[in-house]
């Protein structure tokens, strides 16, 4: 039953992320507080949330909405994140396997069925670029197709290139909501498919499963098992259970995720040869380009890390793109490059504003070069993004 729990937790912290990486884009980036149809769509969605736990979890224990849902998109934001909150502990508190499953997947998955047209607005209206979210049970559904309707709960029973490695917002006004146009074409949608989580995790239909989608499911579990190992600081454990996914498919986010730990572990030498492994694997990969610029600029390899960090740019696969960003800046810096160190940061807090470290960082390096030190120097250390944050989180 844990490893169920785990796996659907984890879905719907992803979900969460997703939303909230909207929501922050639309209040606190943009121009988002004239844009009728991103308010009303945020406050349908926290309100339909709001109603399916009234109805689904709760029954006669609460028999009407209690949050208000129509002031504004900070409040939808605020509210989002209470009814996060509760459904976790909902979650936690589940015993029967069959409605966990059910009643969590349909909650996930009218998450994504907001998030799909508030995508949409933030990146074509609002011109903003968030990051989607990590595929694995989650599949896409084509903009034709409609999204599944909830189901029922059953009651009843090398070299690369030139490069080489050396080893060493506002409250919105208050609108009528008529006239309001509806979208003619929408972004992809994201979503759970509950049959196949019935087959995975169900008794009776277990051996219903296909091979490929057995080894699939393996996977995704022992990777949020090492995530959730690694986030306790059991590091052995969680190496186990990454080298246990990977027993069950080899890709590059695993080799990744094995050397990241290797690295805390201080085999740096083997953390190396696997992020070597991951770029070959998948050259498209982000997180191993970076990684391995890290384990350079530990070794005081400025020069060289910065070339990693410049490909981990370039990746077209990186749902952190402000890390090689930020790490380029920690080499700059520890080169006496400041300015050029505040530009890296600078780029980062642009893909990721909600870093209230780094804002903080950059204010200070601002501050460094604007009033040098008595000795007319610059002298400022930065220890964000440290070696336990996770490559693929």
């Amino acid at each position: 039953m844990n490893n169920i729990k785990d796996i659907l937790i984890s879905e719907l912290t992803q979900a969460r992320s997703y939303i909230e990486r909207l929501l922050h884009a639309a209040t606190e980036v943009s121009e988002a507080k004239g844009h009728p149809r991103l308010r009303v769509l945020s406050s349908d969605m926290t309100e339909s949330l709001e109603n399916m736990i009234r109805e689904v979890y709760l029954n006669d224990q609460m028999t009407e909405l209690t949050l208000v849902h129509r002031e504004s998109l900070k409040e939808s934001k605020y509210n989002f994140k209470i009814l996060l909150n509760l459904l976790e502990s909902l979650v936690f508190l589940g015993d029967e396997k069959r409605n966990m499953i059910v009643k969590t997947s349909n909650f996930i998955n009218e998450i994504y069925n907001y998030a799909q047209p508030i995508h949409k607005i933030v990146t074509e209206d609002l011109g903003l670029d968030v990051h989607i979210p990590r595929l694995g049970l989650l599949k896409e559904i084509d903009n034709i197709e409609k999204p599944e309707t909830p189901l029922k709960i059953d009651e009843g029973p090398k070299q690369f290139g030139p490069f080489i490695l050396i080893d060493g917002g506002a409250e919105d006004e208050v609108i009528e909501e008529e006239n309001i146009e509806e979208f003619s074409e929408q972004p992809l949608l994201y979503q759970l498919d509950i049959s196949e989580l019935l087959n995975i995790f169900g008794d009776k239909e277990a051996g219903l499963l296909g091979l490929g989608s057995k080894r699939d499911e393996k996977y995704e579990l022992f990777i949020a098992e090492g995530h959730k190992f690694a986030f306790k600081k059991n590091y052995d454990e969680a190496l186990e259970s990454f080298e246990r996914a990977k027993s069950f498919k080899e890709t590059a986010e695993i080799l990744t995720l094995i050397a990241w730990v290797h690295s805390i572990l201080g085999n740096n030498e083997k953390s190396k040869s696997l992020c070597i492994k991951a770029i070959g694997l998948d050259p498209d990969y982000g997180p191993p380009y970076n990684d391995l610029g890290s384990l350079l600029l530990a070794e005081g390899q400025l020069e060289e890390s910065l070339k990693w960090f410049s490909l981990a740019k370039k990746a077209s696969k990186y749902q952190n793109k402000e890390y090689p960003y930020i790490n380029s800046g920690r080499a700059l810096l520890m080169k006496g490059k400041n300015r050029e160190a505040l530009e890296e940061f600078e780029k980062a807090i642009e893909l990721c504003p909600h870093n209230d470290e780094l804002v903080m960082t950059v204010e200070k390096i601002r501050a460094g070069l604007e009033k040098p030190v008595r000795d007319g120097g610059f002298n400022f250390q930065t220890h964000f993004n440290s070696d336990e944050d996770s490559p693929t989180l």
